[in-house]
């Protein structure tokens, strides 16, 4: 996928997820390679997969959450938010993360140190605790 007119989220790049927690939530978390952590919280269905198909995963259907343990231990070589709201991560065997929007509910939180981005409902990226006040990612 192209990452035009999005927002390149370069601290990912070189991460790898270290743990998967299920709930009523995914949530990702991610050692960096500045050996600090990420949080990936993903709240709406999304889908993992690559080129030749993706699965659709609800984090509120555990019979769902087969497609996710493919991406475990796998290194991030590609991370961007687009104006719209959809988070992508793509990982070196090809497999990809994307979680779109929700009109309802926020659809995904990242969290890396102090920095919080989040998908709010409708879309509208939001971030914050990034030396700035709460402010829409352009």
């Amino acid at each position: 996928m192209s990452n035009t007119a999005a927002t390149v989220l370069h601290d990912l790049i070189g991460g790898t997820i270290t743990s998967i927690i299920v709930d009523y939530r995914v949530t990702f978390q991610i050692s960096l390679k500045s050996r600090e952590w990420a949080t990936l919280t993903l709240s709406t269905p999304f889908s993992v997969g690559g080129e030749e198909h993706s699965h659709l995963v609800d984090p509120e259907d555990a019979t769902t959450y087969e497609a996710i343990w493919a991406v475990q231990r796998h290194a991030i070589v590609g991370a961007y938010v687009t104006k719209n709201g959809t988070i992508h991560i793509e990982f070196t065997d090809g497999v990809e993360i994307c979680s779109h929007p929700n009109p309802r509910y926020e659809a995904w939180e990242l969290t890396m140190g102090a920095r919080t981005v989040l998908s709010s409902p409708g879309g509208e990226v939001i971030t914050w605790g990034d030396g700035s006040a709460r402010r829409r990612v352009s």
